[in-house]
């Protein structure tokens, strides 16, 4: 059974400031836009993200999550861990999923 934990504020505004690239994020945060939640799931547990980062567009955050997945399999692969089951969900403001990015979709072998 997969468990669900909820990203503290700390530790969300870490891992969102790393993956994001601090000045790209800041702005995003300061503006007026409608707001995208990047869960991040493995086969083991779901990390909720709960406080999210503002975008022009659903395109636009969907863009991003695939940065940070190509980041996130980049860092596993010189880990030598496996990314098989393991991506980011983007949702929209009232839950909707709006895209599953998987890490092994942006590995290029």
């Amino acid at each position: 059974m997969r468990a669900t934990r909820r990203l503290t504020q700390g530790v969300a505004t870490k891992i969102l400031f790393l993956v994001f690239g601090g000045t790209r994020w800041l702005t995003a945060r300061l503006a007026r836009m409608p707001r995208y939640f990047f869960n991040i799931r493995t086969d083991q547990e779901t990390l909720l993200d709960e406080e999210g980062i503002s975008f022009a567009s659903s395109e636009h955050a969907v863009k991003e999550a695939r940065l940070a997945a190509k980041e996130m399999a980049a860092e596993a692969v010189l880990r030598e861990e496996a990314v098989d089951g393991t991506g980011i969900d983007v949702l929209d403001e009232d839950g909707n999923l709006i895209a599953s990015v998987l890490l092994s979709t942006m590995l290029k072998i």
